[in-house]
């Protein structure tokens, strides 16, 4: 890249553009995060929570990717039809709802329903939200689809390992808990850039 363009890019990434860069950039720590935990720990949950066995525990993992596979079928369709905000939004109040619901669960049929509604409800986030970031900070298309594939990585090494020290000293439902905190942090930063970009259509009329 020239230097030009280094700079150009540079320059963009200042004052409320830093921002929002910066709410991105929490964004996809939190939700990579969030979605191995699920993946990695969802099996030892059940085990511990409902006493099930270990072959059927794992089923929830295939459960959640399923269920995860078949939703980004049609986020891309359902993104365009009502928004990006708007999807990003209201996936991640439907994830704060169910890992909410979570903890109350004492029915194996009830838990594998909330693990297929979650992976439905996570299913387009990632990618929706890569889009979503680009169009509100334009000019940074190469620069800003890296940066947060690298935050989401970070995340999604650094949250499981939360989540696994929380397994192991702290009750299930705390665990449990702590996840719904996490997608509810995706719920604020959703409503923030959902405001943020509301304001920005408002003053361009």
């Amino acid at each position: 890249m020239s230097s030009s363009g280094s700079k150009t890019t540079s320059s963009t990434y200042r004052g409320r553009n830093l921002a929002l860069m910066i709410l991105f950039v929490a964004f996809f720590f939190l939700y990579v995060g969030t979605e191995m935990s699920l993946a990695n720990f969802m099996p030892a949950i059940l085990i511990e929570k409902m006493n099930m066995k270990e072959a059927g525990a794992a089923l929830s993992v295939t459960c959640f990717w399923i269920a995860m596979s078949v939703g980004r079928l049609f986020a891309g369709y359902i993104a365009e039809k009502f928004q990006y905000r708007v999807y990003i939004l209201y996936s991640c109040l439907a994830a704060v709802l169910l890992m909410a619901i979570f903890p109350f669960t004492n029915q194996i049929w009830s838990a594998f329903l909330i693990i297929l509604l979650l992976g439905l409800a996570f299913s387009g986030v990632f990618s929706i939200a890569l889009v979503f970031a680009s169009k509100m900070l334009p000019g940074t298309e190469e620069s800003t689809p890296s940066i947060l594939i690298a935050s989401g990585g970070v995340g999604g090494a650094i949250l499981p390992l939360l989540t696994g020290w929380s397994l192991d000293h702290l009750d299930v439902n705390q665990s449990t808990w702590m996840l719904a905190l996490f997608a509810g942090g995706l719920l604020v930063i959703s409503l923030v850039t959902y405001q943020w970009q509301s304001r920005q259509r408002a003053a361009s009329v």
